[in-house]
């Protein structure tokens, strides 16, 4: 599988997940859906390796936490 692509920043990785809150609340269950939580996980964990303080690892991590906990 090739390694997804990461969000280009911190903010990009919020403003998706303010998205995915819109969305889940007309898709919830919708295969769709379950698919953007998982690939928002994916690119968000890609992004890591942008963020150059530790401040912004963790609350990429919250994010990513949040979602997963979702699934």
């Amino acid at each position: 599988m090739a390694q997804p692509e990461p969000y280009t920043s911190l903010t990009e990785l919020r403003k998706q997940h303010k998205l995915l809150l819109e969305q889940r609340r007309s898709e919830d269950d919708a295969p769709e859906f379950i698919q953007a939580i998982i690939q928002f996980i994916r690119r968000g964990s890609a992004t890591g390796v942008l963020l150059d303080t530790e401040e912004a690892r963790w609350d990429a991590q919250n994010l990513l936490d949040f979602w997963s906990n979702e699934l």
